[in-house]
């Protein structure tokens, strides 16, 4: 019922325990106002630990772990164990930002090599090509058959040089570009 439900940070037992950096050991969930009374009726809190999510000194999120509404208060045993637990969930979820951002960096540089590749291999035979058959037009003038295949060649290569650098640019500025579709590459990126 809740999947999906977005909540106000302010004012809430998260916000605080992420602000603060500090576990929030709470009597009865149910009775105070700082706890998403939403989540606490459909789980029937009672007693509540609040732990950081904390990676590199930077809030991740909020681990809560209750009992239900009459059952028995969290011991100092307890809060060692939802800690110890809460602490190796930030490191599963630090190891999945940077094995993600790592992905990424992968991609962004294979991106960069396929644009050198084309730019230093495609783009300059075919440039050495489209030189040699103007080569071939110059001497050929009086033949209208070959000038008009040469000149259709010239104009397929120009465009084919074109199509490959917008290619390359593509390629290049779809990490950081100010494109539509490095935008929306950006922010699908960020969303997930």
């Amino acid at each position: 019922k809740l999947e999906g439900t977005v909540f106000p940070a302010k004012g809430s037992m998260s916000a605080r325990v992420m602000q603060l950096g500090t576990t929030e050991l709470i009597e009865d969930a149910s009775q105070d106002e700082r706890v998403i009374q939403p989540i606490v009726s459909l789980g029937e809190f009672g007693p509540a630990i609040f732990v950081p999510l904390k990676a590199r000194q930077q809030a991740l999120g909020t681990l809560a772990v209750a009992n239900g509404r009459g059952g028995r208060t969290f011991l100092e045993e307890d809060l060692e164990l939802v800690e110890s637990f809460a602490a190796q969930a930030s490191m599963a979820i630090e190891y999945a930002r940077a094995h993600g951002e790592l992905q990424r960096i992968a991609l962004v540089e294979e991106r960069e090599r396929i644009a050198r590749d084309l730019h230093d291999l495609v783009i300059q035979r075919l440039f050495g090509v489209g030189l040699n058959l103007q080569g071939l037009y110059s001497h050929g003038r009086q033949d209208f058959d070959i000038t008009e295949r040469l000149l259709s060649a010239i104009e397929e290569l120009d465009a084919t040089i074109i199509d490959i650098r917008s290619t390359i640019f593509a390629l290049e500025s779809s990490d950081g570009g100010t494109g539509l579709r490095a935008k929306v590459l950006k922010i699908a990126y960020d969303a997930t």
